[in-house]
Order: C-alpha cells, then structure tokens, then sequence
C-alpha cells in the first residue's frame, strides 16, 4: 500500500510503497476514508522543536481520520465494515490520571499518527488501531465531517469544564479549534460569541460559523476593547451589561515576574447577596476600591480563587515590587531579640506588614487575633486595650506602642498562634 513515512529526522517525509499490517489480539485493520491535516502536522514534517517533544521516528504521521474496519485481530469486538472515528491518544487506563478520568493527560501517553507507542497513522491506506481508541459513527456523518471529531474533542474537553449556559464567551485564537470551541459554547447555551485574533481571515471564518463579535488585536487592544474576568461566569453577572455600560476604567499596577504588569478592569464586581465578596469595609459599604484590587489581581492569575490561598509575603512583593521579609513565630529560638524595633523602623518606613496562621488540617482548631484598624475615628477599647478592666497587660516600652493613647500591644500569647509576621 502506499504511505507517507516520516523515516528520519530532519525537514522531510517519504511517500512509498509500505506492507499491509496485520491485526494483531484487539487490534483492528482500517481502511482510511479521510483524513485532515493539523497544525502539528507541519511541524512533524519540518522536525522542528514542537516535533521533537511529541514525536518519535519512525513513523506514518496523520491522527485526525475517519475509516472502515475491513479485518480485525482474535479480540476485537467490533464488526467489519463498521464506520468509525480514531481517539489518537493512547491512554494506558491504569495510571493515577486514567483512573481519575484524566486520560487526556495519561502519563503512559501513546499517540497515532506520532512514533509514539505505534508506528501507525492515517496518512497510508490502510492503518491499525486497537479497538479500544475507535468510537463507533451512530450518527450520518461523512467521512470528512468524521475525520474532524479530533479536534472538536479537543475543543469540547475545554468547553465542557465551563458552564457556559447563558453568558458570553470570548474566543482567544479563531484556528481550527478555536472556531471549534466557539460552536460548541454556542451548542452549549452561551448567549454570545465573541472571537479575537490577528488574521482577518480567520475572522471572518468566525463570523460566517456564528461568532458575534469580532477582535482585530493587531489593530485594537483587546484589555480595552473588551475587558475580560472569568469570576464573571461563577458570579452569575453577565458580560453582556459589560459592553452596553461600563462606567469607567481602572489601571492596577502588580509585580510580575520581574516587572511592572498594568492590570485594567471595569467597575462591575462580583457580589454574593448584593455584597462583595472578599474584603468589604461595614462601616463604609460603598467603599470599593478594595474590591477592584481584588478584580484586578484576579483578573492577573486568572480567577477569584487565586485569592482563597497563598503566601503573605508573596502577595506583598505582587503589590509592592518590594523585597518582601518574613518572620517565624512559631520556633522561638529564630524570634528575633529586636523584634518590636524591626516592627517600629519598618512602620516608620511606612511598609507594608502583615501577620497570617497556616491553615488548621485534621481539625484542629486554632484561636484567632482579630485586628481591627479603627483608621483614626476612634481608640479600640476593648481586650488588650489599656482602657479594658479585664485587662492586665504589661504594656511594652516601645515607641511602636506609644503612638496612640489606647495602644494593642502583640503579647507573647499572640505568638503562640500566628506563625509568620511579614513585610
């Protein structure tokens, strides 16, 4: 039969005469309808970087097919002449990821079409897969339209992690995939597609396929044009409003691997009960600015929850582009003698200081301080306070604790439950 072979390394493939295979024990003979080409395709053949990592020669590359089974080995249990589609990756079934139906991130990965595990792919006559990695055509699809269920999987396994039932959903890239997933997020209930790319080309093949809007970012911004959050989509606000009305614009500024990266978001927050949901000040419920730096840094590592962990001191070196210092409070003998200095020079030097506990596991309970800063309008009176009767603290002669009347002094009983102070 003839086939194209990838035989060595280096910008080439061979187009030659090559045995029928046999099947062997699952193993099932198909005679190829279709297939089409994908971008790895070109890589493949110009053996660039991307090649060298997903494949290995030798091999007859092609991975996106559909085909008819003509014969099948002693366990295969599928009949001859059956239409079907090819799932190139060879997921072993037995691994961590397999059994936790991550097969798409397998780590015993085989894959057609790429030298690895197999030889075989779709670009011969005829090719061999196990019965395992064919889904049988149900539905009256032809053989090109069977050939392109790859890359829609690949679009939908995306899509179909997200609810995006009733919001708009923007499309970065309008490849192949990209127009795929866009079509499978409107199948799937989103009420508008919005698709960004450089090639105009490619925009206009999103728009003939139903995308609503389109963004040239060689010719807008799209941070501008359209300003993009993913806690929108759990927030249950739709980003429709966003573009009827957005009052204003805000630029945050967060260090970012070395460098100052600007940040800009719109005014709509995310609320739970018409309430903010991270930092909210009581008495002053129309303060909101923390909120938008809560938008802004979300927005920086991708989603809302990359707020509900993490460092102090890591969070201080994103906002500050300081060097950020921290101090073990649990193992006294690292507490150092000058502690209250170091705490009075760094608020002389108006730095940014914090204190935080790891979190509890196994259901231990930790006792909390609870700061409260009373921004100048009154003098806390309560425990630890000089004004309280229950309180029986020897205040500390420092001037960190002399700068107020009432001062809150950090006892030694405050450092048995927080484990770090850092700024």
């Amino acid at each position: 039969m003839k086939a194209l072979v990838k035989t060595k390394e280096g910008s080439s493939f061979e187009y030659k005469d090559v045995p029928v295979p046999e099947p062997k024990d699952d193993e099932v003979l198909l005679k190829v309808d279709a297939i089409s080409v994908c971008g790895s395709d070109i890589s493949l053949y110009m053996w660039n970087e991307v090649a060298r990592v997903i494949a290995t020669v030798p091999f007859i590359p092609g991975h996106e097919c559909a085909g008819t089974v003509v014969k099948c080995g002693p366990k295969a249990e599928i009949a001859v002449g059956t239409k079907v589609g090819v799932e190139n990756h060879y997921f072993c079934g037995s691994c961590y990821q397999c059994k936790n139906d991550c097969r798409e991130i397998c780590k015993n990965m085989g894959q057609f079409g790429h030298g690895k595990k197999t030889e075989h792919g779709a670009c011969s006559e005829y090719t061999i897969v196990s019965a395992k990695y064919l889904y049988q055509l149900t539905r009256n699809l032809n053989a090109d339209q069977t050939a392109m269920l790859e890359p829609l999987g690949v679009a939908h396994n995306a899509v179909e992690r997200l609810d995006v039932a009733g919001e708009d959903a923007l499309i970065i890239g309008c490849g192949p995939v990209g127009l795929l997933a866009g079509m499978v997020a409107k199948a799937e209930g989103a009420k508008r597609l919005i698709g960004a790319d450089i090639d105009p080309y490619r925009l206009e093949l999103a728009k003939k396929v139903g995308f609503d809007v389109t963004v040239n970012t060689k010719e807008k911004d799209l941070k501008e044009d359209l300003v993009v959050n993913p806690r929108f989509v759990k927030a249950g606000l739709s980003r429709h409003d966003l573009y009827q009305g957005v009052l204003g614009l805000f630029h945050f500024y967060f260090w970012w691997y070395g460098k100052w990266v600007e940040v800009i978001i719109d005014d709509l927050l995310p609320t739970d009960g018409m309430q903010l949901i991270y930092a909210r000040n009581r008495s002053d419920p129309d303060e909101f600015w923390p909120a938008l730096l809560e938008k802004a840094y979300a927005k920086l590592r991708g989603n809302y929850e990359a707020l509900d962990g993490g460092k102090l001191q890591d969070a201080i070196v994103d906002m500050t582009g300081s060097i950020s210092e921290y101090i073990d409070l649990k193992d006294k003998s690292k507490i150092p003698n000058n502690l209250y200095d170091l705490v009075w020079k760094s608020y002389q030097m108006n730095s940014l200081m914090g204190a935080s506990i790891h979190v509890p596991y196994r259901g231990n309970n930790i006792q909390l301080l609870r700061l409260r800063n009373p921004w100048g309008r009154s003098e806390w009176k309560g425990d630890w306070s000089d004004h309280h009767p229950a309180s029986k603290i020897e205040l500390i002669d420092a001037p960190l604790y002399k700068i107020q009347e009432g001062p809150i002094a950090l006892v030694e009983c405050a450092l048995i439950f927080f484990n770090k102070e850092s700024g």
